[in-house]
C-alpha cells in the first residue's frame, strides 16, 4: 500500500513538472518572436504623374465630298476619260475625269472668230468717225450722218462685251469638262464608267481627307475650364490597340447642350500612315494637368476607411501610421500627399496586422511595378 502511495507521489511531481514547463508562460525569448510582423515592402518613389480626361468619340473626315457633274448642256456630256482607281490618293487640283468638250470648243471657236471681226469693224467704225469729225463743223457732212456713225460704233463695242462675255462663260464650261479633285485626299466608289452620259447635279465620285482626321466628342460642362485650345489629345481604336494616335483640341462649343448637359470638342488627329478611317469608334484621352516628381506609392500599401487613409512608413524595424491624402490612382499605383520622403519605404503586404509603433520583419523588399 505504501509502494503504490509512493507511486502516486512520483506521477503527480512528474505531471507537475511537465506542466510547468508545457503548459506555462511563453519564455521571454519566444514571446518577442510573437511581437514582429513578417510585412512587405516598397519604396516611395517620385514621379511625373499626368490628368487625364477620358472620353468616347467618333473619327470623321475634315474633308468630305462628293463630286458631281456641273455641265448645263440639256443632252447631258459623255465621259471620256477616267483617270483614277478607286482607292487613289490624289493632289489637290489632279484630274479625276475628263468630258466630251467638242461642243463647248466648237462654240469658243466661233465666238473667237466673231470676236475678231467685230474688233475689225470696230477699228475701222472708230477710225471713220475721227476722220469725220471736223467735217460736221465745215458742213461737210451732216449731224444726222455723223450720229449715225456713231451709234455703229457703240453697237459694235456692246456686241464685243457680249462676246468677250459668252467666251468667258464657255470657259466655265470648258473647265466643267474637267472633274478635279478640291483638296488632297483617298477617292471613294466610282460611280460613272467612260462612255456614260452625265446631266448636271449626277454624282461621279466622292474624294475624302484622311490626314488629318476630325475626333468628335461631348464633355460634362463641369469640365469646361479644364479644356483649351490646342491641348493634346491621345486617340486609341479597336482596330490597334497598343498603338497612340496623337492631335490636338481645335475646336470647343460655346454652347451647352441644356438636355444633357454637355459641350461638344473637336480635335485635329494626325493619320500619315492612313491606318484610322471615318467612322471609327475611338477612346479619347486629354491631358488637363501635370504633376511632376509626384510621391507615388504601390496602391496595395494605402490603407483607405471610411473615416482616414493612412499609410504604414518603415522606420527601422518599426512602422509609423502617416495620414495622407490621395491624387490620382492609375495602374495599381497612387499619387499621394503627406508627411512622406522618397526613399521611404511603405509596408504593401501584413498592413492590417500592424498599428502604430508595431515591429515588423521584412520579407521582402521592391520596386514600384510600372507597365
Amino acid at each position: 500500500m505504501k509502494k503504490k502511495y509512493k507511486e502516486y507521489l512520483i506521477l503527480i511531481f512528474v505531471i507537475t513538472l511537465i506542466c510547468s514547463f508545457g503548459c506555462g508562460k511563453t519564455p521571454e525569448t519566444n514571446q518577442k518572436d510573437n511581437d514582429v510582423t513578417p510585412v512587405t515592402v516598397r519604396k516611395i518613389e517620385n514621379m511625373d504623374v499626368v490628368y487625364h480626361l477620358q472620353q468616347v468619340g467618333s473619327l470623321e473626315a475634315k474633308e468630305s465630298v462628293v463630286l458631281k457633274a456641273e455641265v448645263e448642256m440639256s443632252a447631258g456630256e459623255r465621259v471620256t476619260g477616267i483617270l483614277f482607281e478607286e482607292g487613289d490618293r490624289v493632289e489637290t487640283g489632279q484630274l479625276l475625269v475628263k468630258l466630251d468638250d467638242a461642243k463647248v470648243r466648237t462654240t469658243m471657236d466661233q465666238l473667237k472668230a466673231r470676236l475678231r471681226q467685230l474688233e475689225l469693224q470696230s477699228a475701222n467704225s472708230e477710225r471713220t468717225l475721227k476722220r469725220k469729225q471736223p467735217l460736221v463743223k465745215e458742213d461737210l457732212i451732216s449731224q444726222q450722218e455723223f450720229d449715225d456713225l456713231k451709234t455703229k460704233f457703240e453697237i459694235e463695242k456692246n456686241a464685243i462685251k457680249e462676246i468677250i462675255a459668252e467666251l468667258a462663260h464657255n470657259q466655265e464650261l470648258l473647265e466643267d469638262t474637267e472633274v478635279r479633285a478640291p483638296f488632297p485626299g483617298v477617292t471613294s466608289e466610282r460611280l460613272v464608267s467612260v462612255g456614260d452620259f452625265l446631266q448636271m447635279g449626277e454624282p461621279i465620285v466622292g474624294v475624302v481627307q484622311l490626314n488629318p482626321l476630325e475626333i468628335s466628342f461631348r464633355m460634362d460642362e463641369k469640365y469646361k475650364t479644364r479644356l483649351y485650345l490646342n491641348q493634346p489629345v491621345i486617340v486609341k481604336v479597336a482596330a490597334y490597340p497598343d498603338h497612340k494616335f496623337s492631335g490636338e483640341v481645335f475646336f470647343i462649343s460655346p454652347d451647352i447642350d441644356t438636355s444633357t448637359r454637355t459641350f461638344l470638342v473637336k480635335g485635329l488627329i494626325a493619320n500619315e500612315e492612313s491606318l484610322l478611317n471615318p467612322g471609327m469608334f475611338a477612346e479619347v484621352s486629354i491631358v488637363t494637368e501635370t504633376h511632376n516628381n509626384a510621391l507615388v506609392v504601390p496602391w496595395e500599401s494605402v490603407v483607405q476607411l471610411e473615416d482616414e487613409v493612412y499609410l504604414y512608413v518603415v522606420n527601422n524595424s518599426i512602422v509609423k501610421k502617416i495620414p495622407i491624402e490621395l491624387g490620382l490612382i492609375f495602374e495599381g499605383t497612387a499619387e499621394v500627399l503627406g508627411d512622406l520622403n522618397p526613399g521611404q519605404f511603405v509596408v504593401t503586404e501584413g498592413k492590417y496586422a500592424l498599428q502604430d509603433g508595431s515591429k515588423i520583419k521584412v520579407v521582402e523588399t521592391g520596386r514600384l511595378k510600372r507597365d
